[in-house]
């Protein structure tokens, strides 16, 4: 004669007097389910992975202020040796790391603009290192009452002045600047009574600013302004001469 009661979880077996405990089948298959499905979610998560940060970091290398933008976004200013950092949230798993491309622009008054595509990846930073590529010329306009309605830049050993580089005249106490290749430079202007004044043969070292002060270290020329040079220096310059308006 075989017995069953029920006792717990499981089932009481007795037969010929000797009682057997037997695990309730249907219990036990729930338990396998539950622990597969554990595995399984757990699986699915390691293969999904997780986020981390990718970040771009700038850093102003020269001896005066960078101006830049990340994807066409608000302008930042650097200060010398300062930095900038921005990150993003990107996806990591065990197939690699997500990457995404950062387009900046810059300038600077020793930086001519570029635009550069950076890489950035999660779990690391990308390293921009800005690098002066220029000197600058600065001119203030340090008199009382003229204004400064013309200003010509040109290489030493160029024959001609070239064009006016501005539309709106320096006024006294102002400033207007401009990077330039590393070498010789000419430097003219003209003032709203019509005095030409001009300075031959300053060299432009790179990362160097140079300020010039027309109303007391600018010789006074009877000439027209512009036009052909009438005396030539040689340059010192390697490379091809550059000139680009900053702020």
């Amino acid at each position: 004669m075989i017995l069953l009661l029920l006792a717990g979880e499981g089932w009481d077996e007795v037969e010929d007097g000797k009682c057997y405990r037997t695990q309730n089948k249907n219990l036990s298959k729930e338990k396998t389910m539950r622990k597969t499905l554990g595995l399984l979610v757990v699986l699915v998560l390691f293969l999904a992975g997780c986020s981390d940060d990718g970040t771009l970091k700038i850093t102003d290398e020269t001896a005066r202020e960078i101006w830049f933008s990340i994807n066409d976004g608000a302008e930042i200013t650097l200060d010398v040796g300062e930095s900038y950092s921005k990150s993003w949230e990107l996806s990591t798993s065990i197939f690699g790391n997500e990457e995404k491309d950062v387009d900046v622009a810059y300038e600077g008054f020793h930086v001519f603009y570029d635009e550069v595509e950076e890489t950035v990846e999660a779990g690391s930073t990308t390293k921009l290192r800005i690098y002066a590529d220029g000197g600058a010329i600065e001119i203030w306009n340090n008199s009382d009452w003229f204004y400064i309605e013309e200003v010509y830049i040109a290489p030493s050993d160029d024959i001609f002045w070239g064009d006016n580089l501005i539309t709106v005249p320096i006024g006294p106490g102002e400033s207007c600047t401009w990077t330039v290749t590393p070498g010789d430079w000419d430097v003219q202007v003209v003032d709203d009574e019509g005095n030409v004044f001009e300075l031959l043969g300053n060299y432009i070292a790179l990362d160097e600013t140079v300020i010039f002060y027309p109303y007391t270290g600018f010789e006074r020329v009877d000439k027209p302004a512009g036009g052909m040079k009438t005396e030539i220096y040689t340059s010192t310059s390697k490379e091809e001469s550059k000139i680009e308006r900053k702020k």
